[in-house]
């Protein structure tokens, strides 16, 4: 990856000069790789505003002059290549499938030469995140509380995480403790059920940032919530857990950010969770 900044600068002067969005990258070269955040234009939006805002005047006349002007808002998102004995290990900061898939697959033509990036890309497997979504279907079938069934085996896992950091003595003390910090804001955040024929859904989204509150808060709305996760085909059930106030989906026995991007330090820390940090 020594010369990866070099091609990622070709490929922009490249795309730039035929792409009617402009692409940008910067590039930060790390101990076992390269951490790249990239920005993309997406379409062309009006910017208005009052001209007398313009100028700096801070008092409004008695008639402000409306100015339009062309903007062109911006997408992120930041994708970390690490060297692993197997190859090439890709984390990314957000679903890269979500609004990114075709930048991403002409920038990995054309900075790596790697076509049909997302055929040949695998997701990373998780045992724990399987078994966290397999918990909440279990219960939902069994007539017992799915959240709370949740919320014990991510307790589970969360004690079994803080004993392991606590044994482990290549790691500082102020390391330890701030994993810990976050591993306790671990929690479950609320369940989608997608395109769905079991229970005749497109989309059912039930996320809250205090989700067991919202529960208690709204009369029966456990019960729905246990009834349509009872009666979705398994597949089609997603477990969605935050860590502060940051959401990712289970779907499978895979995990991905829910929306937006997620911060280096909890993607690190989700890795660590589900098992999927690989040794350095």
């Amino acid at each position: 990856m020594k010369d990866v900044e070099e091609d990622i600068q070709s490929h922009l002067s490249e795309t730039n000069n035929h792409h009617r969005h402009a692409l940008g990258a910067r590039v930060h070269p790390k101990e076992s790789g390269v951490q790249i955040k990239l920005f993309s234009e997406y379409g062309r939006k009006p910017y208005v505003s009052f001209s007398f805002r313009e100028d700096g005047t801070e008092t409004p006349p008695s008639d402000p002059e409306v100015e339009y002007k062309p903007s062109y808002p911006l997408k992120t998102i930041q994708l970390e290549l690490r060297e692993i004995p197997e190859g090439v290990e890709v984390v990314f900061s957000k679903d890269p499938l979500d609004g990114w898939k075709t930048r991403l697959e002409e920038f990995f033509q054309g900075t790596f030469s790697i076509t049909d990036v997302f055929n040949r890309l695998e997701r990373r497997k998780s045992e724990v995140a399987s078994e966290i979504r397999s918990v909440a279907k279990e219960a939902a079938e069994n007539d017992e509380d799915a959240v709370e069934q949740v919320e014990e085996s991510l307790g589970s896992r969360r004690e079994e995480l803080v004993e392991k950091l606590r044994e482990d003595e290549s790691l500082e003390e102020n390391e330890v403790a701030e994993t810990e910090e976050r591993l306790e804001t671990v929690r479950l955040a609320g369940f989608i059920i997608s395109d769905d024929q079991n229970t005749q859904t497109d989309d059912f989204r039930l996320v809250s940032d205090n989700f067991s509150g919202f529960l208690d808060s709204v009369d029966s709305m456990d019960e729905g919530l246990e009834a349509y996760v009872k009666e979705a085909d398994d597949e089609n059930v997603q477990v969605v857990v935050e860590i502060e106030d940051e959401k990712v989906r289970i779907q499978g026995d895979t995990w991905s950010p829910l929306y937006g991007k997620m911060s280096t330090e909890n993607l690190d820390t989700l890795r660590l969770f589900f098992d999927t940090l690989r040794d350095e």
